[in-house]
């Protein structure tokens, strides 16, 4: 089978030009997922350090708590760290679903 019956072009330039304007359409979204896959992992990396620094606080909360006999009171920082992880999550959902709509529309 030859490539005009394929496609349904019969002239050769137009064929040409229909592969190389998919060629380029193609480099267009595989650059624009690698961004965007740059952008996933410094999030995913800002979330493990706000994940560690909260679990940091929280392990000495406890221990000073276990240490007066005493219950955990949640501390004001511990909610907007909790906030800034949350926020870099949907930051990093918005990402990709930004991605998936991207592909579908087919740019």
């Amino acid at each position: 089978m030859c490539p005009q019956d394929a496609t349904g072009i019969e002239d050769i330039d137009q064929l040409v030009n229909t592969f190389l304007a998919a060629e380029d359409q193609n480099y267009t979204l595989f650059n624009y997922v690698n961004e965007v896959n740059q952008e996933i992992e410094k999030l995913e990396d800002q979330i493990n350090i706000m994940r560690s620094e909260i679990n940091k606080v929280g392990a000495g909360d406890h221990a000073k708590a276990d240490a007066a006999g005493a219950a955990v009171m949640p501390r004001p920082h511990n909610c907007c760290a909790f906030r800034e992880v949350s926020v870099l999550g949907l930051t990093l959902y918005s990402s990709c679903a930004r991605v998936r709509r991207h592909t579908q529309r087919g740019h």
